[in-house]
């Protein structure tokens, strides 16, 4: 019965770690500071973010070895993960637990071990956060104290990743439905993130968009497009309806139309984002546009008329499409019972003085409830008078996710110097 619990547990624990998506081929700038942060702070050769895969340790990152990965079997950091505890060695080759361990007997010869669990809010132990020396040594209090504490920076970057991962999979699917084409590029002009849309239109796969680098390599053009990021970056200007080419990975491709227009997320920081177009397409849509006078039905934003009761009395396709409900549902009830109820007062003062610009300056936001009991994060606006209002709103659930990601990178940088002052 024991045996079963134990294969029970490690299934679930197992499952846990996929579900993260801490596997996803690749290196991570954020576990890649906080390895190399702790190796130069303790003054240690090797540090590693270490993850029990099945038979395995991946290492999600690492410093001071090129292995990605070792067999996991009696190896010190899967006692760690086995017992949720940490472990403390001085030398492990007088350890008789460990002293036969491939790691120690042979390269990269680790001796002393300093292993802190990596343990989930559903108490799962996915892997270990490990100073390691090549050379017998003891680890003062203060060293394990600032172990544990980046250790804590680690595990709030899972958290964040396994959202941004579910987070990834909702955005993809939303802007699919809009067919929307959107490259979102730091400051420098490396790529962060790009729809599925966009990867088409540059000539890549779905899952082969090259993160963290440059944009502007993907077209002929190379400099136009590098200037106006540039130009967006730093004097956040927008650079609107530039023809460019797509590079020799498209054989034949038709020229692409991209606006660049910046951003400012929390704290300041910045980011750009290029909207792709096909000029062919652009071209049919206007015609369709002329010929059925179709705009309300085809954009990409949410477009109302409310009655004096404050219900929707005709809505666009996108209501449906981004939220889920049907036009009669909405109807069924006041806009208002689908606003999130930590903004119903933002709505209702719009309503009150619609065209009202807030107090701050700064557009509103509003969460509205979809069909699943999720929330999508809109800027709305309301114009109009009141018994006939116009509401419309733009989805940008998307541009929020980016802005947090953004800032979590610069919050992480923060605490990590924090920490480094501190010990």
């Amino acid at each position: 019965m024991a045996r079963i619990d134990e294969v029970s547990a490690e299934t679930a624990r197992q499952r846990a770690l996929e579900e993260t998506g801490l596997l996803d081929p690749g290196s991570d700038a954020v576990f890649d500071d906080i390895t190399a942060f702790v190796a130069t702070t303790l003054g240690v050769p090797i540090c590693l973010v270490s993850l029990s895969d099945g038979p395995r340790q991946w290492f999600k990152a690492r410093f001071g070895v090129d292995a990605r990965e070792a067999g996991r079997e009696g190896s010190l950091c899967d006692y760690v993960v086995s017992t949720s505890q940490p472990l403390v060695i001085e030398d492990a080759a007088a350890d008789r637990r460990f002293a036969a361990n491939p790691l120690v007997t042979g390269a990269p010869f680790v001796r002393a071990y300093a292993g802190m669990p990596l343990i989930t809010e559903s108490g799962h132990a996915l892997g270990t956060l490990c100073a390691i020396d090549t050379a017998p040594r003891r680890f003062s209090d203060a060293d394990l104290a600032f172990l544990r504490r980046a250790t804590g920076l680690v595990l709030a970057a899972v958290r964040r990743q396994t959202l941004t991962r579910l987070k990834d999979a909702e955005l993809r699917s939303a802007l699919d439905d809009v067919n929307a084409a959107i490259v979102v590029v730091d400051e420098g002009g490396a790529i962060v993130w790009a729809s599925r849309r966009a990867a088409r239109l540059l000539g890549l796969r779905d899952d082969d968009v090259p993160a963290a680098q440059p944009f502007a390599a993907h077209f002929a053009e190379s400099g136009t497009i590098a200037e106006a990021i540039a130009v967006a970056s730093r004097e956040r200007r927008s650079g609107h309806n530039l023809l460019l080419h797509v590079g020799a990975q498209v054989p034949g491709s038709r020229p692409l139309r991209v606006d660049v227009d910046p951003h400012t997320g929390p704290g300041g920081l910045g980011y750009v984002r290029c909207r792709l177009a096909d000029p062919a397409e652009i071209d049919d849509r206007d015609d369709r546009l002329r010929q059925y006078g179709a705009l309300f039905d085809v954009t990409p934003e949410l477009l109302a008329t409310l009655d004096g009761r404050g219900h929707v009395d005709k809505l666009n396709p996108s209501w449906q499409r981004i939220l889920g409900w049907t036009p009669d549902e909405m109807r069924a009830q006041p806009l208002l019972a689908f606003v999130h109820p930590g903004d119903a007062a933002t709505v209702q003062a719009m309503f009150d003085a619609p065209g009202k610009v807030a107090d701050e300056g700064r557009p509103a936001t509003c969460r509205l409830r979809a069909r699943d009991g999720s929330y999508r994060l809109l800027s709305p606006s309301v114009s109009g008078a009141a018994g006939a209002l116009g509401f419309s709103a733009r989805d940008i659930t998307e541009q929020a996710a980016i802005e947090e990601r953004i800032a979590f990178k610069s919050q992480l940088n923060t605490e990590l110097s924090e920490l480094q002052r501190e010990y």
